[in-house]
């Protein structure tokens, strides 16, 4: 999270309390049902969502909490770096493949790819 150029040290330590986040990314029709629009730019049911604003997601977290009773959120920084580094399960080893995951991830969103 926010280290030196060669991405080895953390700025800071950072204690995550435990959360749960989802797998997969939203897909379109997931969204969709929720909101009841559509603004993708390239339709597809099971493609992400892509093209909203920071308030857009968050009022999708709103709208989720209230309908399931369950708090949904938006994870933080530390949490998104602590989910792409495996939870803390990914050996020191294995940590340079870490950026490798997270771009996979966010390729498939910007490429608006079908979610798997």
């Amino acid at each position: 999270m926010g280290g030196t150029d060669d991405g080895a040290k953390p700025i800071r330590k950072v204690c995550v309390k435990g959360f749960w986040m989802g797998r997969y990314e939203v897909t379109q029709a997931q969204y969709g049902q929720v909101m009841g629009k559509y603004p993708s730019g390239i339709r597809a049911s099971n493609n992400p969502v892509e093209t909203i604003s920071f308030e857009d997601a968050w009022e999708f977290t709103e709208v989720m909490t209230r309908s399931t009773g369950t708090s949904i959120r938006l994870p933080s920084e530390a949490e998104w770096d602590y989910a792409c580094r495996g939870g803390g399960h990914i050996r020191n080893t294995a940590v340079k493949a870490t950026p490798l995951i997270c771009w996979r991830g966010m390729t498939a969103i910007a490429a608006n790819l079908p979610i798997q």
